[in-house]
């Protein structure tokens, strides 16, 4: 009963700890928190028409709970209504890190554990109430949607993935576990019809405001030539080539066939590997999916394995052997974000996106190579 107590109160002042950093993160500007003061002022000023315009770089969703925190104004300033969004976000992630790892430890206190455990992540703090970044957005669905995959809920799964896709584009790095289990027959096929119409009815509020129907319809492909770099200190091998812009579109171009091919082939394995769906497969499954796409695809960002540090720290719950991996992503995505939130040398820069890449080659190798091992029919892990 101590021992209980004792866990107990550890559990609460995690959860403490956790706000209190949130708190004291807040004051924190940016270069991207001046760009959210911006849309945050344009929509102030004329309200929910100002959505009609093609002002941000980002969906009408995310315009939606902007619009939504200028009506605390006066209440909250600007910042802290903006950094409050994806802090908001923050929990839904730790909720759906709970209800995972309570798959695995129905009984106990080992799921409120991970949930606090989570909320103090180092990439979790930093991107959201630091940096004010939104990828706890789109990820808490994607946690959700393997949530309800793996208790075999495929269309409230798919309905998560449509949340998701219409609030960044780079729900897509989840695609290929997704077609997996769509070709294993887990997925069935009428279910694939929720993303696209949720990402539909995402953007309708937009077009009542004045936005045109297929600029809001086609909002990622208008974001697809914003940058033009191979790579944007994203922890994979383009990053050696951004020096050299007379090579980058046949760099992209390649980049992509590259990507295409080995995704395709290795969708093809799993689908027609024999493996038990066991909840620990699945989320290997999953984080292979969220690490190996932007490992692979050009013109990522420093953020973009930020599902990847999600999916790796919940996967070590279940398989503690992982815990390397989880703690890998934590110094990669830490090292790349350090690059853009503090101020370094170029000296330092440079080492710490080459450490971040050569740790992310041998996860990324290291993910590849048990998930081969560990998907055979003999493997122990079935």
């Amino acid at each position: 009963m101590r021992k209980q107590t004792l866990v107990t109160a550890l559990i609460a002042l995690m959860f403490v700890l956790a706000v209190g950093l949130r708190l004291a993160s807040f004051p924190n500007q940016n270069i991207d928190t001046h760009g959210y003061l911006n849309w945050y002022s344009q929509i102030e000023t004329r309200g929910f028409a100002a959505l009609a315009d093609d002002f941000s770089v980002y969906t009408p969703p995310y315009l939606y709970l902007l619009w939504l925190a200028t009506l605390v104004r006066g209440v909250l300033p600007p910042l802290t209504a903006i950094k409050l969004i994806p802090v908001l976000f923050d929990a839904l992630s730790a909720f759906a890190v709970y209800k995972l790892v309570r798959l695995k430890f129905p009984q106990g206190q080992v799921p409120w554990l991970a949930a606090a455990g989570f909320l103090l992540l180092p990439t979790i703090l930093l991107n959201s109430a630091y940096w004010g970044q939104i990828d706890s957005l789109y990820t808490s669905f994607l946690l959700l949607c393997v949530y309800f995959l793996l208790t075999e809920r495929p269309a409230p799964a798919m309905l998560m993935l449509g949340l998701s896709l219409s609030i960044k584009a780079q729900a897509i790095f989840l695609f290929p576990f997704l077609a997996v289990l769509f070709l294993k027959k887990r997925i069935p096929w009428p279910t694939l019809l929720l993303p696209p119409l949720v990402f539909v009815v995402s953007i309708l509020p937009a077009v009542w405001a004045g936005r045109p129907f297929m600029e809001a319809l086609t909002i990622y492909l208008s974001q697809s030539g914003e940058f033009q770099q191979v790579s944007m200190h994203a922890p994979n091998l383009y990053s050696f080539a951004v020096g050299h812009p007379t090579w980058r579109q046949p760099i992209y171009l390649g980049g992509l066939t590259l990507t295409a091919v080995v995704l395709g082939s290795w969708i093809l394995v799993y689908a027609r590997r024999r493996f038990a769906l066991t909840p620990r497969l699945v989320l290997l499954t999953a984080l292979v999916s969220a690490a190996l796409t932007p490992f692979l695809l050009p013109r990522m960002h420093d953020r973009y394995f930020y599902p990847a540090d999600n999916l790796a720290y919940v996967l070590a719950f279940f398989a503690p052997s992982y815990w390397y991996v989880a703690l890998g992503y934590q110094v990669i995505s830490s090292l790349v974000y350090a690059l853009f939130l503090f101020r370094m040398t170029d000296q330092q820069n440079q080492l710490f996106l080459l450490t971040a890449i050569l740790l992310n080659t041998g996860m990324v190798v290291s993910l590849l190579v048990r998930q081969w091992l560990e998907t055979r029919p003999e493997s122990p892990a079935h």
